[in-house]
């Protein structure tokens, strides 16, 4: 079947979830994301993930963010295009945190994606919740968690499983933002 030129057909078992996971991480490089779909096992072969990036972005889906790299790789980020998209499919998702972050957050969103990609290769993840679907269970629905988390982990240790929240600080907070009961003076 032939498509309209300029049009895209989006394939359910490639495409959205790697569309699901630039939505999810904020900003994610190239790397990060092939190893997401190696581990999700959605993606094996390399050149073909890089073709599927490219046609994602020539069509507006996802965008290569200008000015920011990491060790020469580029980064990759949501668009609205790419948002409403998934929106459309199901995607539970409300317009913010990690969707479409600030580029003042890269650094945090991809040293995020370290932990999340550690965690699953040492094969104690269970469950990962990503900001993006915590910050609009927050906003959409009355089941809310007590902040907006960078994410909710359940892990599998020593036989039994664990859920926490995940907050992840880049830099020290000062002093004066710690509670009075909790500093060290």
């Amino acid at each position: 079947m032939r498509y309209e030129k300029g049009s895209i057909n989006i394939n359910p078992q490639r495409d959205v979830p790697l569309l699901q996971q630039v939505l999810r991480s904020g900003f994610i490089t190239t790397q990060q994301l092939f190893q997401f779909m190696q581990l999700n096992q959605c993606e094996c072969s390399q050149p073909a993930f890089l073709h599927r990036v490219r046609r994602l972005v020539d069509h507006g889906l996802i965008e290569k963010r200008k000015g920011i790299s990491r060790q020469g790789a580029p980064v990759y980020a949501i668009t609205a295009e790419g948002a409403t998209l998934l929106v459309d499919l199901g995607e539970l998702y409300a317009g913010r945190k990690s969707g479409l972050a600030p580029q003042h957050t890269c650094a945090h969103w991809l040293d995020i994606n370290k932990v999340h990609l550690a965690l699953w290769r040492s094969e104690q993840l269970v469950r990962w919740i990503p900001a993006s679907e915590i910050c609009s269970q927050n906003d959409l629905t009355h089941f809310r968690y007590a902040k907006d988390y960078d994410a909710v982990i359940e892990v599998r240790c020593g036989g039994t499983e664990a859920r926490f929240a995940f907050e992840y600080e880049r830099t020290a907070k000062n002093v004066q933002a710690v509670p009075a009961d909790l500093r060290r003076d």
